[in-house]
């Protein structure tokens, strides 16, 4: 972009360089050959990776502010409606071969893919069908990546998220075993009320009906390392109980309260956006990779992070994702060129900063959803006393439809006009003329 020089006494105007038509009586606007509609429709267009979100969301989270919801859709009927006992988990394809680590989550490692998790009765019995979520076409699997019974489910020694799936191949007469997580303590508590009622079944963790014992005490004892075989001889279980909470004692208590970090700030922010955007099957799913990322207290490139996190969990063209499109640098880039070589020219001023210099507001409305980027500029930081003493503020206003698959109109206005008591005469006159007193229509569409 070639903006305006002087050379001598003439100027000369490069073609891609806006003209600038001095506003109205009542805002007035301005008709320049640089389009705000067509420069933000291309980036909207753009292949999330091709933009900066991966690098520019960990600074930005903190300014993004969400608010408004779209109309409750109604729930689905028949076959569409959700089944009481579905789950949304990560799925460990690859489990150590040693049944001790296998049986140990801090052994696991790495790469998870997420799918969804159904309980279900049939002729023999109660089972549970896992089906794998394709990223690439945002939708779950038509066919069933696995099936079993759920005798064949047992809990780890180290968490009540983590459960061993083993699902036996009758062909071979061997047996693959799986991994799952749920994202939280209360999800896995309903997953095992669900399957509760199973039948019995073999096997060196303790399956969680296996034993005549609270749901609670199941998941105790397999962190402790006892085996059904342990408890079947009354005298010899009672003082595993008893040893069991004396050792898990020191577990009960919580870790203390942490300021929120960027990955915590990011998960809030992803949070407010895809639960109200998304499916509640979709907003889980997005949920679990977060809540891994947090727990983790990932402290290394955070550019990496964000792109597991859209690429594993979020996904890279779901509707939450086509948000985040539009909230990096490269996206205010183009009002500022905009004002930069039209209205404000001959200001020469900075970013403020500081919480209120960038903000970005999200709002859902009953039939679209904007997105905002509201930036305030301060006087360089060695201007004269008399010529420090303004601010003001410019904001790019983008609607969506409610999919977020089109980007309906967009507005660049300079919205605010500070002058300080102390402000020069003759520079204020000039704002206020320049900036029509803070109320100004640049470009609409």
């Amino acid at each position: 972009m070639m903006f305006r020089k002087k050379r001598g006494k003439s100027e000369r105007k490069d073609k891609d360089i806006p003209t600038y038509v001095p506003p109205g009586p009542k805002g007035g606007g301005l008709e320049p050959e640089f389009r705000l509609q067509v420069k933000l429709t291309n980036i909207f267009r753009e292949p999330l990776e091709s933009t900066p979100v991966y690098k520019d969301l960990p600074r930005l989270a903190h300014r993004i502010e969400v608010s408004g919801h779209l109309p409750r859709r109604e729930q689905p009927s028949g076959t569409e409606a959700k089944e009481a006992n579905t789950f949304e988990v990560w799925i460990k394809v690859d489990l150590p071969v040693d049944e001790q680590q296998r049986n140990t989550v801090r052994y696991w490692g790495p790469n998870y893919q997420t799918g969804v998790l159904y309980v279900r009765d049939g002729a023999r019995g109660r089972g549970i069908v896992l089906h794998l979520f394709d990223q690439q076409l945002g939708e779950l699997q038509n066919e069933p990546f696995a099936m079993t019974s759920v005798s064949n489910v047992a809990t780890v020694r180290d968490s009540t998220r983590y459960f061993v799936v083993e699902v036996p191949d009758y062909t071979t007469r061997t047996s693959v075993f799986l991994g799952i997580a749920f994202s939280s303590r209360p999800e896995s508590a309903q997953f095992i009320k669900a399957i509760a009622s199973a039948p019995l079944s073999r096997g060196s963790c303790i399956n969680l009906h296996e034993v005549a014992i609270k749901e609670q005490w199941a998941r105790l004892l397999n962190a402790a390392g006892v085996t059904t075989s342990d408890l079947q001889d009354p005298t010899t279980r009672e003082l595993i109980l008893s040893t069991v909470k004396q050792t898990l004692r020191a577990q009960r208590h919580a870790e203390p309260p942490q300021a929120l970090g960027k990955l915590e700030q990011i998960r809030e922010v992803v949070k407010s956006i895809s639960e109200r955007l998304e499916n509640s099957d979709q907003h889980k799913l997005n949920m679990l990779k977060l809540d891994e990322l947090v727990r983790s207290k990932f402290t290394g490139d955070m550019q990496l992070v964000m792109e597991d996190m859209f690429t594993q969990a979020i996904g890279v063209n779901s509707k939450t994702a086509r948000v985040f499109k539009m909230i990096h640098q490269s996206v205010i880039f183009v009002p500022i060129i905009i004002l930069k070589t039209t209205v404000t020219k001959d200001l020469i001023t900075r970013d403020d900063n500081s919480p209120e210099g960038w903000r970005i507001p999200v709002t859902f409305n009953q039939d679209s959803i904007t997105i905002c980027h509201i930036r305030r500029e301060l006087p360089l930081a060695g201007a004269k006393a008399d010529e420090s003493q303004f601010w003001y503020e410019w904001q790019l206003k983008m609607t969506f439809d409610p999919e977020m698959l089109d980007l309906v109109s967009s507005e660049l206005r300079v919205t605010h006009l500070h002058t300080g008591e102390g402000l020069n005469p003759k520079l204020k006159e000039v704002l206020q003329r320049v900036l029509h007193n803070g109320d100004l229509l640049v470009q609409a569409s």
